[in-house]
């Protein structure tokens, strides 16, 4: 594999129209991509014979339904240049969420050789000069795990996600990178030496704190992480709802999952455990706090016990 080489990893599940998006997305990059994965955690919204449709896969290819091993159709397709780009589309057996997806594509690439794997969701749009602000910046600032600067689509001129304190594009001081943050993955690049050393992401997590884990791990091993400025990536408005821990008194917010949230408390559970053990008990006290205000101690008996599991390393 040539040096500098870069695989694009695409993880999607029942959003087919935004997946084409991302692909002609990906194909229209200033600096070219040697490779795609696409990585369909089994969709049940036609996303196989849309993306046919789409002319992305061979009107000939063909899957099955309700197997228990992961197909693979693999053809080439045109960027923008007109340079021919291999695509790799699998087809999960299995939902394992953004976290299976994510670490699916990374061993993939991996293995292949790849010097710099690329992680995205279906949801997001690089800008065409993303990949190669990307690569420049961090090969020029020996930066091991990079991302692009995630604005709302549909406010380009606010952030997506917290980002230390900047809240809009223009309050942005720095020059070229943000050092220390940075939000995966959305448009985020690793360096090949980086899952060797630390290896691939904890597909266990599902979803929800399994980028979280990764970043922790990453500084951990001492690795430099960095948000470049010029590089842009595209991503709906994070839907994390805040909430004081205190009803009508807006200081001391804390994060509320109220879907799957067994997972996330889960999650949680690990990180502080592995990461921030200090942080075990002031969950403790800020979720004990919050839910007893609200009267809600069998949800808090839930949150306890999956923050639990996730202490033990307990993922069945």
């Amino acid at each position: 594999m040539k040096n500098k080489s870069v695989c694009a990893v695409i993880v999607s599940y029942n959003r087919k129209e935004l997946l084409v998006n991302c692909i002609d997305a990906v194909l229209s990059q200033t600096k070219k991509v040697d490779k795609i994965f696409i990585i369909d955690n089994k969709s049940t919204d036609g996303t196989f014979e849309y993306l046919k449709s789409k002319n992305i896969l061979d009107e000939a290819s063909m899957i099955k339904e309700d197997i228990s091993e992961d197909q693979l159709i693999e053809q080439k397709l045109l960027n923008n240049s007109n340079e021919e780009i291999k695509v790799s589309y699998i087809r999960k057996a299995l939902n394992d969420g953004g976290a299976g997806g994510f670490y699916r594509g990374m061993k993939l690439a991996y293995d292949e050789g790849f010097e710099w794997i690329w992680l995205m969701d279906d949801d997001g749009l690089p800008k065409n000069s993303q990949l190669e602000n990307l690569v420049n910046y961090s090969t020029k600032y020996q930066i091991d795990f990079s991302n692009a600067l995630v604005l709302d689509i549909d406010e380009p001129k606010k952030l997506s996600f917290d980002l230390r304190t900047y809240n809009y594009v223009e309050d942005i001081v720095e020059n070229d990178i943000i050092e220390g943050d940075i939000n995966p993955f959305n448009g985020t690049l690793l360096k090949r030496s980086l899952v060797h050393d630390i290896g691939f992401l904890k597909k266990e997590m599902f979803i929800w704190g399994d980028e979280a884990e990764y970043i922790h791990r990453a500084k951990k091993a001492n690795k430099k992480l960095a948000t470049i400025v010029k590089a842009i990536h595209y991503h709906p408005k994070a839907r994390t709802v805040k909430s004081p821990i205190i009803p009508f008194l807006n200081f001391f917010k804390i994060n509320i999952k109220e879907q799957r949230e067994e997972i996330y408390y889960r999650n949680k559970g690990y990180i502080a455990k592995n990461y921030f053990k200090f942080k075990i008990y002031k969950d403790y006290i800020k979720y004990g706090l919050y839910y007893s205000f609200r009267l809600k101690f069998k949800d808090l008996v839930k949150v306890y016990k999956a923050y639990y599991k996730g202490i033990k390393n307990d993922f069945n």
